[in-house]
């Protein structure tokens, strides 16, 4: 069984990870960084956001602070994170992020800290011409069996509008945690279950245990 998970990135990044626990914690807004601020102004770079175009030259900066993008991401994400850890113990599990400097990512691709993040519908189009996210969404979810969609509202209408779902095969198992009001937009379909998203988290105890029920082998 392959899963695929995908989620947003945050703005809060860099948790510093405990080397003998292994455990992660709270993360910064870069430009908090003293060393990260004072090598960028060094070399009169800005902070990194969109300007994917100069990427090598951060990178040359920035070598230290590369990460894979599964443990650059700190406060909402962590609860991503871990439920997908969860789920590898039982199916293959990938984790991908849309992120607002690269477009889609994988967990284990090294990326640089940066500070750009999705707020609406317009960055969401933007992003999309420049990566070409969506349609790398479609084909990465069209060679799972089961994906798993931890996405904002926003996120979901842009794919909804870019005509996302009727691009997927249709023996494909969908989950979704959503805002209750895209509740009925969204699972009109036999193989859609739609969970309702509650407060800020991304998936919340209750549904978790429920998507743990439906993707379990019995």
């Amino acid at each position: 069984m392959k899963v695929a998970i995908f989620t947003e990135d945050t703005d809060v990044k860099l948790p510093p990870i405990d080397r003998w626990t292994g455990k992660y914690g709270r993360g910064i807004d870069i430009t908090e960084d003293p060393k990260i601020m004072s090598l960028l102004e060094s070399h009169n770079l800005a902070v990194p956001h969109d300007n994917i175009e100069i990427e090598d030259r951060y990178r040359e900066i920035l070598h230290d602070f590369v990460r894979p993008a599964r443990s650059m991401f700190a406060g909402m994400f962590v609860e991503v994170r871990i439920f997908a850890d969860t789920v590898s113990e039982f199916a293959q599990t990938d984790l991908y992020i849309v992120s607002g400097r690269y477009g889609l990512i994988q967990e284990n691709e090294g990326i640089i800290p940066y500070s750009h993040h999705i707020q609406t519908d317009k960055d969401l189009e933007i992003l999309d011409k420049r990566t070409n996210f969506s349609n790398l969404m479609v084909d990465t979810a069209n060679n799972h069996e089961i994906i798993i969609m931890l996405l904002p509202k926003h996120y979901l209408m842009y794919l909804m509008k870019c005509g996302y779902f009727d691009r997927l095969d249709n023996k494909l198992s969908i989950i979704i945690v959503s805002s209750k009001k895209l509740l009925s937009e969204i699972s009109n379909s036999s193989n859609v279950n739609v969970l309702e998203r509650k407060c800020v988290a991304r998936i919340g105890e209750k549904n978790r245990d429920e998507i743990l029920n439906l993707i379990k082998p019995k």
